[in-house]
């Protein structure tokens, strides 16, 4: 039995197992994962294969071709992309109608669990339409 040690992202940092040890590495207390903030792996302190699929944001890494499958397309951590373009469009986003865009451009504050839209771009989209039920605009401002 394995646990993953996601930071607030849901980026898994560290992997124990049922008596809390590091998974591996190459002495205790040395398994640890970091990442730049659009997803690539700067430091892996384990050694041996690699063989947890789950990273960046707690999504599938595809050890192939180093992209993270978001459940609805795939993610170019270099890049800082999706390589589909996303199916929900938000007209009114407030950086724009990049429908490739990873989380608005803000990494390090927010993430994409469905590979659709991001919790900003989630709440955004709810605050007009609480907003436009209420007959107000509450848009970029949110809920007061």
């Amino acid at each position: 039995m394995f646990f993953f040690h996601p930071d607030h992202l849901g980026s898994i940092t560290m992997i124990t197992d049922g008596a809390g040890n590091p998974a591996s590495g190459p002495e205790p207390g040395t398994s640890f994962v970091s990442y730049e903030p659009y997803g690539s792996i700067i430091r892996n302190d384990s050694y041996g294969p690699d063989i947890f699929r789950y990273k960046f944001t707690g999504q599938i890494e595809d050890k192939e071709t180093g992209l993270y499958y978001y459940k609805a397309r795939y993610y170019e951590p270099t890049l800082g992309r999706f390589l589909q373009a996303d199916s929900v469009i938000d007209s009114d986003a407030p950086n724009g109608q990049n429908r490739y865009m990873y989380v608005e451009g803000n990494p390090v504050n927010y993430r994409d669990p469905s590979g659709h839209v991001s919790g900003a771009g989630l709440m955004h989209m709810m605050n007009r339409m609480i907003g436009h039920a209420m007959g107000k605009d509450f848009g970029k401002k949110g809920i007061n």
